[in-house]
């Protein structure tokens, strides 16, 4: 049984993923989510694809890592770990 969670966990990220230089929708699709993840909350995601998303935005930049932290119910925040950064 594949384990999901509803889109709204990506609220910040597309922000985020620009503010560091990637482009969110390409990202998206490298891991198999649609665009629409964007614009609706409530669609049912797998996790998995979510795990990916956030390992493959950490090495798309080469340095550092995305991660996220639970606010509250329902809710997500994404936040670039410079502690990680190479030289």
């Amino acid at each position: 049984m594949t384990a999901l969670m509803r889109s709204a966990s990506l609220t910040h990220y597309a922000d985020l993923a620009t503010s560091v230089g990637l482009v969110p929708h390409d990202m998206l699709a490298a891991v198999g989510l649609p665009r629409s993840c964007f614009d609706n909350t409530e669609l049912r995601i797998p996790a998995a694809s979510v795990m990916r998303l956030m390992e493959l935005s950490g090495r798309a930049l080469g340095r550092g890592g995305f991660r996220s932290a639970p606010v509250g119910h329902a809710q997500t925040v994404f936040f670039w770990d410079g502690r990680h950064a190479g030289t």
